[in-house]
């Protein structure tokens, strides 16, 4: 189907893992093109800035575990350790991905694709997609209106005939560059991570989840989660 009426609406993306992203977690980071610099600020404390790209050979190797795949990351050193512990109040380590080292998606994949897809500490997939009419369609049910951004979505489109309708997409090009294919691989199911307020930090003990639930658990693959967006890769 080509629609010249759906159209993105927002990009978003995460430096770093369950933080905000930017355009959840009272952690925010930015990027800094010009100096290569990942920025990360917080309340009442000073910025911390990390290289965007660290040089691995002067990082410690580190193997871990993520939803059961075996993933290397690479320690950033003391510095961003204690600065996210001191203000977590809780002692917690910064790993960055290096590109050279492969975390391949084994999920979900159409069989006509020519390619291993990748991701890295994401859950599942590299992107996540979702429509501005699906949040419409939950913040109707809602007491209080939640925000694209409490979902985490990598690209929002707007202009759908109606709510969900990325459920039955299977692949998109954005513009007019065939050459870049976006894959949609399985809808996105739920935790309790939509629930956390992105600027206060504060979880609300049953928002949005518990209306989601009640009428978005669609996936007989996982019939206990509610779905919300569509897990995607690119070519």
């Amino acid at each position: 189907m080509k629609s010249n009426n759906i159209f993105v609406s927002s990009l978003c993306i995460y430096p770093v893992k369950s933080c905000r992203g930017i355009p959840l977690a009272l952690i925010s980071p930015r990027i800094n093109e010009l100096s290569s610099e990942l920025i990360l600020s917080a309340p009442e404390v000073q910025d911390l800035h990390l290289p965007l790209l660290p040089k691995k050979e002067f990082c410690k190797k580190y193997q871990t575990n993520l939803w059961g795949d075996q993933v290397i990351g690479y320690c950033c050193g003391d510095e961003p350790d204690n600065w996210l512990s001191n203000f977590l109040k809780v002692s917690v380590g910064l790993l960055f991905k290096s590109n050279e080292d492969t975390r391949i998606i084994r999920k979900n994949l159409p069989k006509e694709i020519d390619f291993q897809p990748e991701t890295a500490f994401a859950d599942s997939y590299p992107f996540l997609i979702m429509s501005e009419e699906s949040l419409h369609d939950l913040n109707k049910r809602l007491s209080e209106p939640v925000a694209f951004i409490n979902f985490r979505p990598n690209i929002v489109v707007k202009g759908c005939n109606k709510s969900f309708e990325e459920d039955t997409w299977k692949e998109i090009i954005i513009g007019n560059d065939k050459e870049n294919i976006f894959y949609l691989a399985c809808r996105s199911t739920r935790c309790t991570v939509p629930n956390v307020n992105p600027d206060t930090g504060i979880k609300n003990k049953l928002e949005p989840l518990k209306t989601l639930s009640s009428y978005r658990r669609v996936d007989l693959g996982s019939k206990y989660h509610a779905c919300f967006g569509m897990n995607e890769y690119d070519s």
